[in-house]
């Protein structure tokens, strides 16, 4: 098993983080469906952001249904803006509001936009359309949610996915779907044994990618605070 750290302390068997097989299979791919799983608070937002600036520097950053609100009350990179999924799919298209092979899309708290039990919305319809293309624009997305029991995963099933895990607490991983319990078990021991034998550093920090098998360690970006990891703190989407 690798290890990889961004910054300047380092996990157990260092190499350059870019230098990791799930680094060199997503570099500037132009389509990949990455799930960032795990219990809240432990880091999946900000490693939904580490994952944009590392494997697709040169696109262009859509927050996909987060309030405007969310967003303009915290302080973005230049390259990042928001998107509200319109009612009329087409407009995607014929306002350009989404630039086929020039974004990435991410969607923090996947709760919000894609769960199972409000899948009939018509939000939600729209989203999983278009989902179901989205590989066509070449365009990567980011989910972050607790486990994939909240997701529809009809829209994303057959197609390109990678896991990474943070830490997972029982009651989420009780709930987890039965076909991705076993990675989320595993990935909490890997997360545990380098938390107890690694170098001193938060939980929150690691990232199991079991789709390759590989741990990750890594820094917030320069521009993140901590209102960042909680976006949609007193707004209602």
């Amino acid at each position: 098993m690798k290890s990889s750290g961004v910054g300047a302390t380092r996990g157990i068997n260092d190499v350059d983080i870019m230098e990791l097989e799930i680094s060199k299979i997503l570099y500037e791919a132009p389509h990949a469906v990455l799930l960032n799983l795990g219990t809240g608070q432990q880091g999946k937002s900000v490693l939904a952001h580490n994952q944009a600036s590392l494997y697709w520097p040169s696109r262009d950053v859509i927050l996909l249904n987060m309030p405007d609100e969310a967003f303009y009350n915290l302080n973005w990179p230049s390259h990042y803006r928001s998107l509200r999924m319109p009612k009329k799919l087409k407009e995607l298209q014929t306002k350009k509001l989404i630039k086929p092979s020039r974004d990435l899309l991410i969607i923090d708290d996947a709760i919000f936009s894609t769960p199972a039990r409000r899948s009939l919305s018509s939000e939600n319809v729209n989203l999983q359309q278009f989902l179901t293309i989205i590989s066509h624009w070449e365009l990567p997305i980011i989910y972050t949610v607790q486990n994939t029991s909240l997701l529809d995963i009809s829209a994303w099933q057959s197609q390109n996915q990678f896991f990474f895990h943070k830490k997972m607490d029982p009651s989420a991983l009780n709930q987890e779907r039965a076909e991705y319990r076993q990675r989320q078990v595993l990935a909490n021991m890997v997360i545990d044994f380098f938390k107890k034998y690694g170098t001193d550093r938060p939980e929150k920090s690691y990232s199991y990618c079991s789709t390759t098998g590989e741990i990750l360690t890594l820094n917030p970006p320069a521009w993140w605070s901590s209102d960042h990891s909680k976006p949609l703190k007193g707004v209602i989407p």
